[in-house]
């Protein structure tokens, strides 16, 4: 499928642009630069996996709880006056053994990472929203649309709320032994494809942020 491909190719662009902005970028949020590049690792090596038929699924279950600890700590390093770190390792294991639990088949889920992932995406808007709430108190960010931290907790929000509604729904029509509707890989490749866009308008304002003083 178009989509599809061009979502995974997506990951490349904010990547491709933080490395082009290196020097700007990766002094204000090295984080968010690990995640794209294990984003971009796990695109690409699931892609070959698929071109040879070679089952990808323990790949995801280590991904999830790196995603979350990388997305975690891009997003509490925008935040310096409340320190989220302290809750990113705790939060982090215990993705990590929900992870582990639905790969040894412990849960009896049908669909891989379901709650995993799930949880992942509940604590993640949870940090989105706390991001938007210091943004209206501490009102520091003169050009709001220039802000990386109001694009990051936009992209965030946007991508895990939409992902743990599709998640959620899809593991319904498993567990009562539909056939998953192709509907949901669309809308999960549409939310990455404008995650992935988000995040690239991101790395453009730690560009210019660094570099022109705009915030």
């Amino acid at each position: 499928m178009l989509l599809t491909k061009i979502s995974t190719l997506s990951c490349l662009i904010p990547l491709l642009l933080s490395i082009v902005f290196w020097r700007t970028v990766s002094g204000s949020n090295k984080w968010l630069i690990a995640h794209l590049c294990v984003c971009a690792l796990l695109e690409i090596t699931c892609y070959i996996f698929s071109f040879y038929h070679i089952t990808n699924v323990y790949l995801y279950a280590i991904y999830t709880p790196v995603e979350f600890y990388l997305l975690a700590r891009a997003i509490g390093a925008t935040n310096k006056t409340v320190n989220l770190n302290w809750t990113v390792l705790p939060f982090t294991l215990v993705i990590a053994l929900l992870s582990a639990a639905e790969f040894f088949r412990l849960t009896g889920f049908k669909t891989m990472n379901s709650l995993s992932t799930a949880f992942e995406f509940l604590v993640l808007v949870g940090f989105a929203l706390h991001t938007f709430h210091r943004i209206m108190v501490e009102q520091t960010d003169k050009y709001l649309f220039s802000s990386p931290r109001f694009w990051l907790a936009a992209g965030v929000l946007l991508y895990t709320c939409g992902s743990l509604f599709s998640f959620l729904a899809r593991y319904y029509f498993f567990a009562k032994g539909y056939v998953d509707p192709k509907e949901f890989l669309i809308i999960h490749s549409l939310l990455n494809i404008s995650f992935q866009i988000i995040l690239t308008q991101t790395v453009l304002c730690y560009h210019k942020a660094t570099r022109y003083g705009l915030s």
